[in-house]
């Protein structure tokens, strides 16, 4: 993210960059954040994690940080 000063953890998908957002245990209730996040326009795509999902946020701005 340009307006930080630190990298922050991120996943790639079809070339467009996704910042972490929230961890999540239920199906549900990650469905009902993500949904709550489309109605104000963000993006999102959710991976699944030993305890349960991982919610990310698109971030259009964002660039690759190789140290």
């Amino acid at each position: 993210m340009p307006d930080l000063e630190k990298p922050v953890a991120a996943v790639c998908v079809d070339q467009e960059y996704y910042s972490f957002f929230k961890a999540v245990e239920a199906a549900d209730k990650t469905l009902e954040i993500v949904a709550k996040l489309g109605n104000v326009g963000d993006s999102t795509v959710i991976t699944k994690t030993p305890k349960g999902y991982a919610i990310w946020v698109k971030e259009p701005n964002a660039q690759l940080h190789r140290p």
